[in-house]
């Protein structure tokens, strides 16, 4: 069934949970839009008030087969999540990250696993 208001929602990019940001209403009134719309990414709440409180999460994903760089839609996910502050993230990995989050190796995940449970 067709409305012309929908539910916005967007995947955290994080977790990969789909969370409801919004309402969409089609301009002209048609009914063209399902009950719910997945509009992109966004974090979710949880992960929005990590970053807010000055953590990124390192999501460890396989690297692609291809040699490229994991991006958020084709990521292999592993299920690891570790949240570090973001001014030690600079120390980790010789650079600053920007964003609130990173993909990182399996290996280099298990490796800061190891020394936070140390």
């Amino acid at each position: 069934m067709k409305s012309h208001v929908a539910v916005e929602q967007k995947c955290c990019p994080v977790c990969g949970k789909i969370h409801d940001v919004g309402v969409l209403i089609h301009r002209r009134l048609a009914k063209v839009l399902p009950d719910k719309v997945v509009s992109g990414y966004g974090l979710c709440p949880e992960h929005q008030k990590l970053w807010e409180d000055g953590y990124v999460a390192l999501v460890a994903c396989n690297p692609p087969k291809d040699g490229s760089n994991p991006n958020i839609s084709t990521a292999d996910r592993t299920g690891l999540i570790i949240h570090v502050r973001k001014s030690v993230t600079a120390q980790i990995f010789n650079m600053p990250i920007d964003g609130p989050m990173a993909f990182i190796d399996p290996e280099a995940a298990e490796l800061i696993r190891q020394r936070v449970e140390a």
